[in-house]
């Protein structure tokens, strides 16, 4: 019931219409009366349609613009527009008809040639004010209309559809008026702007949509990057794995989002984060991080004691090197004598003898502490309790390297983002 209900409202709604814009006898035979001698070939007078500029005298077509949608589709853009275009024509003044005529089929007045280019013939009306014989034509135009951008830009770049409406040499279109009858997300995302001089020209501007760059690439590039940098406080072999593994990641990032044969902005991007990732590695394998070992020897009769020694890595590992030590703050003196392989450490708190030659740089790789207590004179005291403790470090020399580099990136990032915010900011 309701679906007959509908389909009788659109049926009297349609005859409306049609009862609306079809011609009355009178009407009709008017315009009969007219394009019995009308020419389609000759062209209106040039009395009134002819405007001066600096560029010559033309004939004038007036201009107006309805732009309904933009839709951006992949570098194109879907466009649907109204181009209403006015001129006088005199031989169809009609002073004893008062409504403005739309013109059938079955007559055909002289119309503009107005070239669309490649997106075809759009739909069309003529209509005709019979007081001033002032003609009306409405193009309605639905294209896809290709775009273009610098590729370099990427995915920053800059998208500029454009569309030419071609006329003969001694006609000219000018914009008169263009209503943006757009939603409101079309018009703050999508600009426009028109162009009369050599030729009418309408231009359509927008940006692409670069945010999913910054989930899919940016922000993964950087949380890569920060791995290797925390990465820096482990072992050197979780090091060297973790820098290897993030070169691989960018690598393979960089090549699954390849779209251009040129380079681009994302290019540079994703290769500074691979040059800064290789000279973090290359510091990794030239300057390991520091192994400091601590040991701490308790007895019943003294308090504990921790002894780190230091030692060259050139240096065999020899007992003479390190000769006994007699250590002071206790009741009973205790001698003792460390075995040192190769390394280095920072002082704790008693420091046994270093051997000539060794530094604060040196990398510890093991220590061996040998206590041998005596009470007074040869009376063996209880025996001691051993605890072994490691701790990781960095040396002066890496972080001087990774202060730079931390430099050189935070440089290379602020620049790449005041580049970034230049070109989406550009018009």
């Amino acid at each position: 019931m309701q679906l007959a209900a509908l389909i009788l409202f659109l049926v009297v709604v349609s005859a409306a219409v049609k009862a609306a814009l079809a011609l009355t006898p009178e009407e009709r035979g008017e315009l009969a009366r007219k394009f019995k001698y009308y020419h389609t070939s000759v062209r209106p007078g040039d009395k009134f349609n002819l405007v001066e500029t600096l560029n010559g005298t033309f004939f004038n077509l007036n201009v107006e613009i309805e732009l309904l949608q933009t839709r951006p589709i992949k570098g194109n853009v879907g466009l649907d527009m109204v181009i209403i275009v006015h001129y006088l024509d005199d031989r169809l003044v009609m002073r004893e008809l008062n409504n403005v005529l739309t013109i059938p089929i079955e007559f055909t007045p002289w119309l503009p040639a107005i070239d669309f280019g490649p997106y075809g013939t759009p739909s069309k009306s003529v209509h005709v004010d019979p007081k001033t014989g002032q003609m009306t034509i409405f193009y309605r135009l639905h294209a896809l209309v290709p775009c273009f951008a610098e590729t370099w830009k990427y995915p920053f770049e800059r998208y500029q559809c454009d569309i030419n409406f071609g006329t003969d040499q001694d006609e000219r279109i000018f914009v008169r008026t263009l209503r943006d009858l757009r939603p409101d997300r079309q018009i703050s995302l999508i600009k426009y702007r028109t162009v009369d001089w050599p030729h009418m020209m309408f231009h359509v501007m927008y940006s692409s949509q670069w945010h999913s760059s910054i989930v899919n690439v940016f922000l993964p590039s950087i949380l890569i990057f920060s791995v290797v940098i925390f990465a820096q406080w482990k072992r050197r072999k979780v090091q060297i794995m973790i820098s290897v593994g993030a070169m691989i990641a960018i690598i393979i990032m960089q090549t699954s989002h390849k779209e251009h044969d040129q380079i681009t902005m994302q290019d540079l991007w994703m290769s500074g984060m691979l040059i800064h990732i290789i000279a973090i590695l290359t510091a990794d394998l030239i300057l390991p991080s520091r192994r400091i070992i601590h040991t701490t020897i308790t007895t019943p009769n003294s308090s504990p004691a921790t002894y780190v020694h230091k030692s060259s890595l050139d240096r065999s590992p020899l007992i003479q090197h390190s000769p006994a030590t007699t250590i002071r703050g206790s009741k009973n003196a205790v001698n003792s004598y460390a075995y040192i392989g190769p390394g280095a450490s920072e002082i704790i708190t008693d420091v046994a003898p270093l051997a000539s030659g060794e530094s604060e740089n040196d990398v510890l790789k093991d220590l061996y502490l040998l206590r041998s207590p005596t009470m007074g004179g040869s009376m063996p005291m209880a025996s001691p309790t051993r605890r072994r403790m490691t701790e990781m470090t960095i040396g002066k020399k890496k972080k001087i390297a990774l202060a730079v580099i931390l430099l050189c990136y935070a440089i290379f990032v602020i620049t790449y983002s005041f580049l970034v915010i230049f070109m989406l900011t550009k018009t």
